[in-house]
């Protein structure tokens, strides 16, 4: 296992992923006949001379990680399509309407119930051509009942084309049939009436008349099979009893001159061969695994489309299916009197516990059939003995293949639980999952594929980990190098470094001063001091602060705040349990505690949302649009977000902030035209500078002449775009510098334009850096370049594109925005995991910009896991002491020196070693 370590932009990620695995990724393609790699597209050749012993690569990032909707954690680790065989083949289908069994079943199964319910009674065997009501009911002289559909085409001599009824009936008598039953009476074939075609009629065939009785159960069941190959699978037995006559000659020539024989019918059964119900008539198609895919029409509610909520505010549980996303069907098959959708709601823990009773009565039952001599030839073959011949609504198949199936589910189950994620549930929604906890599942679920011989990347998978969590993290990448696998992670975590086999160390600094190897050696090398620095005369950073050379230092004196609090009483959001905090205004807070145990709940999903809905706080730009308020001082109310609806009793101290800024990890741009000094109005400041130059006042040009996104200065050929797409056909298009403009954007009149004998164009691919020294004299231009700096974003171009940031550099663009402003004070910024991406001599950086803010009479809430930024608070809020159902208590609230009392709180036990 191999780290990647130095300062935030020295090259880490560029080597990592844009060349080790672009490399393995185009390789892996090149091996793909010429038909598929048709669908996939040419992959560009990384630049890079030479790579040797590189297997096939895969790669794990924070930036991929899965926000659909529809992605759940049962599904992003392929659990999900274990349980939907698991149901398939061994799950117990239930009616929807009457829950009761259904079960297809063959004419020996017909036959022994049928012997069961009417023992020695005589039946009439009766197989339908036609559609007929079953248990029909007449209510205010309209006769009602469920209709059974006879398809005419699977049935033998059902009323096909243009025939008309007497051509059924001569059918019948030519195949040796000698009654019918017309809508509930009995005639001879020879004897029935005239039928208008026009008008329904319910027809059945009389197979045989049976007493059941054990000498004609051969009989009767020859009766069945052939009632259900008439058919196309359906069979009526009905018990009848004949009206009492006179037995006189006289008496029976009379009766047959004036009327027919009549049946008076006194019980009815309906059997099929088929999916259906006895008791209610539904019919029901064959199970597979896509009944039970909320992402297939097969299975997917008809209301919600397979979503669990309505489509429209407020976005309640459907009422249909009630949040399983499922049919009424495939929701109530059972295994081990559990369905799909209770399955999915129990923690991974329970399903473990679940599944390992099942596995035992497997192994018991199969260690008594071994014991008891028993095999059943057909079912070694996977096939049950009672289905051979008949359709069946499942294909059950042997104890020791569902013993299979639950093993391969039970693999990946216990990953989740090794990795500290058992109090998961699997059907839990990828956007409410934490950092923390999907770049886990991701692991996991690459864990459970058993893959050997492959190189592993991971993009800093500590983001989003407490420390807790951390150690398991380690543990699940050492046990998939153990496996046989090459492990590189790009990484600025303290622990994992060291847990790592080698250490290879880029820098010096950041940007264009990076892209060098520093140092490489065994971890131990950097903490004792002894590694062997590659680049002379130069100083490894990640090696000092690894052999604590330098420190972040622990604040001598905590800030009491302006003596004003924001209390929130009774947040219920979520896994929160009726808690109570309160946050000292004017201070650094940071809310701690192990993944998943409702710190972005309370911060997220409580908190943010009720100040929102306050008309008298003014919200920041930290473009995030979910949120539309428009409520009175005196009246508001809660606003759904990506968390639920907000839960909670009462806030207080609302009066005291002004104003709520959220500084999140979202792009500061949807489209490649974004970048920093877009964002920041650097680029606005940047082109008056332009505009005021005596060649540009000469031409008449304005500001907007020096704009790559107006006609007025972007280049007319690419407009602005940089590159001009080449269509081919049957290759993928290709994106080629623009020659026009020579890939700047500009038009060539506008890049004659200059100051101090650079034109805009080489302005933008300055380095911020760069950019301080170039503007010196720009006293407007240098404050927001100063705050980029200071927040350790030195290195990156003023117009880099906002599509190739990272999530932690766009957090800081945002964080020094705001910076860059006059402070005002009495502004509340909500910050989630500030450090992502960050290295220890950056974090420190960091800590100077928050401090500055809170010095200024400002208050910051940040959920954190990185332990040098929690021992600088002033303020922690510990939640926990677990992570979902085992979460959303508060473990522990106060200061640094404070919450290190707490026993039960983890985040005590890290605190205590660095303070």
């Amino acid at each position: 296992m191999t780290a990647l370590t130095g300062v935030s932009g020295s090259g880490k990620t560029s080597l990592a992923l844009d060349t080790i695995y672009a490399e393995g990724q185009r390789r892996y393609i090149e091996t793909l006949s010429t038909y598929a790699r048709q669908f996939i597209g040419q992959m560009e050749k990384p630049k890079v001379s030479k790579i040797e012993g590189l297997s096939p690569a895969i790669a794990i990032s924070h930036a991929n990680a899965g926000q659909n909707p529809r992605s759940t954690v049962a599904t992003i680790t392929e659990i999900h399509d274990g349980l939907r065989t698991l149901y398939a083949r061994w799950g117990k289908p239930y009616c929807p309407d009457c829950f009761k069994e259904v079960q297809p079943q063959s004419a020996e199964q017909i036959t022994q119930q049928v012997f069961e319910i009417l023992p020695k009674e005589r039946v009439d065997v009766l197989a339908p051509l036609t559609n007929f009501m079953l248990f029909p009911e007449t209510d205010a002289g309209i006769t009602k009942g469920k209709i059974i559909d006879i398809n005419a085409s699977e049935s033998a001599y059902g009323l096909k084309g243009n025939e008309d009824y007497a051509d059924v009936f001569s059918r019948l008598q030519r195949a040796g049939f000698a009654r019918v039953q017309i809508d509930g009476e009995i005639h001879r074939l020879d004897e029935v009436p005239k039928l208008s075609k026009g008008i329904h009629h319910e027809i059945f065939i009389v197979i045989d008349r049976v007493e059941l009785v054990d000498e004609e159960k051969g009989r009767f069941t020859e009766a069945v099979e052939l009632a259900l190959l008439q058919s196309g699978g359906f069979v009526l037995i009905q018990k009848t009893r004949a009206t009492p006559r006179a037995s006189t000659r006289s008496n029976r020539s009379k009766q047959k001159a004036t009327e027919k024989p009549k049946e008076e019918t006194t019980d009815k059964k309906f059997f099929s061969e088929h999916a259906m119900c006895a008791s209610c008539g539904n019919n029901f198609a064959q199970l597979t695994p896509r009944h039970f895919s909320f992402n297939n029409k097969v299975g997917a509610c008809d209301v919600c489309d397979g979503r669990g909520r309505n489509l429209h505010p407020p976005y309640n549980a459907c009422n249909q299916c009630q949040g399983t996303r499922l049919k009424p069907f495939p929701s109530c098959v059972m295994f081990e009197e559990t369905s799909i959708a209770e399955l999915m709601e129990m923690s991974i823990t329970e399903i473990i516990a679940f599944f390992n009773v099942r596995l035992k009565q497997i192994e018991a039952q199969v260690g008594n059939d071994t014991q008891n001599g028993r095999e059943d030839p057909s079912v070694a073959k996977g096939v049950s003995t009672s289905r051979a011949t008949h359709p069946t609504l499942h294909v059950h198949t042997s104890p020791e293949f569902e013993a299979e199936v639950l093993r391969q589910i039970q693999i990946r189950l216990q990953f989740l639980e090794d990795i500290g994620l058992g109090y998961l549930a699997l059907d839990r929604g990828a956007p409410t999952l934490s950092g923390g906890e999907m770049r886990r599942i991701q692991l996991a679920s690459q864990l459970g594929s058993g893959l050997t011989g492959v190189t592993y990347i991971l993009d800093e998978p500590s983001i989003g980990l407490h420390p807790r969590d951390q150690e398991r993290l380690i543990a699940a990448l050492q046990k998939l190098r153990d496996i046989g696998n090459s492990v590189l992670v790009v990484e600025h975590d303290r622990d994992t470094i060291l847990a790592s086999d080698h250490v290879i160390d880029f820098g010096p600094n950041a940007g264009k001063g990076g892209g060098e190897i520093i140092a490489i050696g065994a971890p131990d090398t950097f903490t004792d001091g002894t590694i062997a620095i590659q680049k002379p005369s130069t100083q490894s950073l990640t090696q000092a602060y690894l052999s604590n050379e330098v420190e972040i230092p622990v604040p001598k004196i905590r800030r009491k705040g302006t003596g004003k609090q924001l209390a929130i009483s009774g947040a219920k959001t979520n896994n929160l349990k009726d808690i109570d905090v309160k946050i000292p205004l004017g201070t650094l807070t940071c809310v701690t505690g192990v993944s998943g145990c409702g710190k972005s709940s309370l911060v997220e999903g409580t908190l943010k949302p009720a100040l929102e809905s306050r008309g008298s706080i003014k919200t920041g730009d930290a473009q995030d649009r979910r949120y539309t308020h428009h409520i009175r001082d005196s009246q508001w109310e809660p606003i759904y977000n990506d968390y639920g609806l907000p839960e909670y009793e009462s806030i207080r101290g609302v009066s005291h902030i002004k104003r709520l800024i959220n500084v999140d990890q979202k792009a500061i741009g949807e489209t490649p035209r974004s970048n920093p000094a877009t964002y920041t109005d650097l680029f606005t400041k940047i082109r008056e500078l332009f505009a005021e130059q005596h060649d540009a006042r000469m031409r008449g040009f304005n500001i907007g002449s020096f704009s790559f996104n107006l006609a007025a200065g972007q280049c007319h050929v690419c407009e602005g775009h940089r590159f001009n797409r080449v269509e081919m056909h049957f290759l993928p298009d290709v994106w080629i510098p623009c020659e026009a403009c020579n890939s700047t954007g500009y038009n060539m009149d506008t890049l004659e334009i200059r100051y101090k004998d650079k034109n805009i164009a080489e302005v933008l691919e300055m380095t911020v850096d760069e950019a301080l020294t170039f503007f010196d004299e720009s006293p407007r231009i240098c404050r927001t370049l100063q705050m980029l700096a200071d927040v350790g974003l030195g290195y990156i171009q003023l117009g880099q594109s906002a599509t190739t940031l990272s999530g932690g550099e766009a957090q800081r663009v945002k964080l020094a925005k705001e910076l860059a402003r006059r402070q005002t004070g009495s502004t509340l910024y909500i910050m989630d995991e500030p450090t992502t991406g960050l290295h220890f001599d950056d974090i420190q950086k960091l800590l100077k910009v928050l401090n500055r803010l809170v010095d200024a009479g400002n208050t910051i809430i940040a959920v954190e896991h990185n332990i040098d930024v929690i021992k600088s608070a002033d303020w922690i809020i510990d939640l926990g002491p677990e992570g979902s159902k085992g979460g959303g208590k508060v473990v522990a609230m106060g200061t640094p020196e404070e919450v290190t009392t707490v026993e039960k709180s983890h985040t005590a036990r890290f605190l205590r070693e660095v303070l």
